[in-house]
């Protein structure tokens, strides 16, 4: 059985994600917190000609990779937001396992313009965790 927890720095109690999956990611957390942070105006300077116009962003994963680009979706909402620059983000992942509970899904389709998860029918790493354990697919199916 895997357990669903709270991840580090969570914008809501009610989300839950894979135990593993949220030990590996609050690894890189902090690294990747401070590169968007620091790369801000550069993002800025060269996506955008006047002020205000949304940054475009595009996150992907494949397989575990899917599901820390859904944290790491989270985690680039919250920066772009502490420094009040709008952001059109994108996340496309690619045979992801479930990433956490109905919470973390919908929170993050709140949070972007295109949540695409593509993945067949019958492959086992995407069917995984199972949905009795409280996890779902995130994302638009495809």
């Amino acid at each position: 059985k895997t357990e669903l927890v709270v991840p580090k720095d969570s914008p809501s109690p009610d989300l839950r994600v894979h135990r593993g999956a949220a030990i590996y990611f609050s690894r890189i957390q902090e690294d990747m917190a401070e590169f968007l942070a620091s790369h801000m105006e550069t993002f800025q300077a060269y996506c955008c000609t006047e002020p205000g116009i949304p940054i475009p962003i595009v996150i992907t994963g494949f397989s575990m990779g899917g599901i820390l680009a859904n944290l790491g979706t989270l985690l680039t909402v919250k920066v772009f937001k502490d420094r009040g620059v709008p952001a059109n983000l994108q996340l496309y992942t690619f045979s992801s396992p479930k990433a956490g509970n109905t919470a973390l899904r919908d929170r993050i389709a709140d949070s972007v313009q295109v949540y695409w998860n593509y993945f067949l029918k019958h492959d086992p790493v995407a069917s995984f965790p199972p949905e009795e354990e409280g996890y779902v697919t995130g994302g638009n199916l495809v």
